[in-house]
């Protein structure tokens, strides 16, 4: 008796590469980083208040600043406390994941900050980071002045939290003035900051810059009779001027001024320096 063997042919299915993050879609991907890491109240890139003989005093003209500071860090305390955990995954994860937390995300500067504290804080986020930040916000409390004397020479302000500042060449001034009083002093900070806008871009994305101002204190809005208490949040119109400027020079960037104001009173300030 004999016996016969069947030849039998297996077939093997090809190996199917295992599912990971990087297996979805790139929309879907963003998606999950946003939900993880966007949130609508502002991620509070500084604040607090200056130390000194004044710090009692500059404390309670910032408390509502302080106030909503802690109130914001409270609520987006998770999304920055997740962000350095996915930055060191792997490169392609952060990569993704900052420009999702940078991007989708308003950041706010509040209480005694100076144009150096945002200088500072955008060098140290590094170059491709901050390529993707799209909104900033800066809220301006009191405009820091100096006394200048009629040869120009600067003299500090005691409650200021800078050294006076020399003129900026972007503001001119009379050769033949010999004005003298209180003008306020602009940081070269702001023009270094600006330069730094100009860095190559990851992306082509807009950057919007908000400067929040006091209630009721709009640049060159004058003061009327009964309203000397508000000289603390009195603005020229150097610093938007010298922004403006600075703006023109930059890429893909705007600057956006908010404020509160009677709009009658408004329209017709609007008028009068349309008029000059």
């Amino acid at each position: 008796m004999s016996s016969s063997t069947e030849d039998k042919t297996h077939f093997s299915t090809p190996s199917q590469p295992p599912l990971t993050f990087f297996s979805l879609f790139q929309e879907l991907r963003d998606h999950c980083y946003s939900l993880a890491l966007t949130i609508p109240t502002p991620i509070i890139a500084w604040s607090g208040a200056s130390a000194g003989n004044e710090a009692e005093y500059r404390s309670y003209f910032l408390k509502d600043d302080l106030q909503n500071a802690k109130e914001y860090k409270a609520t987006t305390s998770s999304v920055r406390a997740l962000l350095p955990n996915l930055l060191r995954c792997n490169s392609k994860v952060a990569y993704e994941a900052a420009s999702i937390f940078y991007g989708r995300n308003r950041f706010l500067f509040l209480g005694d900050w100076t144009w150096e504290t945002v200088l500072s804080w955008w060098e140290k986020i590094g170059q491709v980071d901050r390529g993707f930040i799209t909104l900033l916000e800066l809220r301006i409390r009191r405009p820091l002045r100096a006394y200048e004397r009629p040869d120009r020479e600067r003299i500090d302000d005691p409650m200021s939290l800078e050294p006076a500042s020399s003129r900026s060449p972007y503001l001119s001034r009379s050769s033949d003035s010999t004005a003298d009083g209180y003008i306020e002093t602009l940081n070269p900070a702001i023009e270094e900051f600006f330069k730094l806008l100009d860095d190559p871009l990851p992306s082509t994305r807009k950057l919007s810059i908000t400067i929040s101002l006091h209630t009721y204190s709009l640049p060159e809005l004058r003061l009327l009779m009964g309203e000397i208490y508000r000289w603390d949040y009195y603005n020229t119109i150097d610093l938007p001027n010298l922004m403006e400027k600075l703006r023109e020079k930059t890429y893909n960037v705007e600057v956006l001024w908010k404020g509160f104001v009677n709009r009658d009173r408004f329209l017709a300030e609007k008028a009068n320096l349309e008029r000059l």
